[in-house]
């Protein structure tokens, strides 16, 4: 679809900092994490996280402050908390799928009115 990236891999930090910047959010969806440093790199970047509680995910996190937690598979819960994070119409989401597409950064153009 139009409004989906999806960026490879990246070994340039500074790069992968202009990713985290150009999202309004960052997802991740990992249902096991030891500890998920994407989740501070993103937050480093000043975005906040909303990600599965999971494996080492809440200890890099403060839920309702520095991202939410939610519990594993509770997709509505996740989605009617994307549509309450912001009040425009058009905004961007990072997306982290480990494992399921190799470890890449999605990269989507949500329409919260839709």
């Amino acid at each position: 679809p139009s409004n989906i990236i999806c960026i490879e891999k990246t070994d340039s930090p500074k790069e992968l900092a202009e990713i985290y910047t150009a999202a309004d959010l960052f997802l991740n969806l990992t249902y096991e994490d030891t500890y998920p440093t994407v989740n501070l790199e993103a937050q480093s970047c000043g975005k906040p996280v909303f990600a599965f509680d999971v494996g080492g995910v809440k200890e890099t996190l403060v839920n309702n402050v520095s991202g939410k937690l939610f519990n594993v598979g509770e997709y509505d819960s996740l989605l009617a908390e994307i549509k309450k994070f912001k009040v425009y119409s058009n905004f961007f989401i990072c997306i982290f799928c480990y494992g399921i597409f190799n470890n890449t950064l999605i990269f989507l153009k949500h329409n919260c009115t839709s």
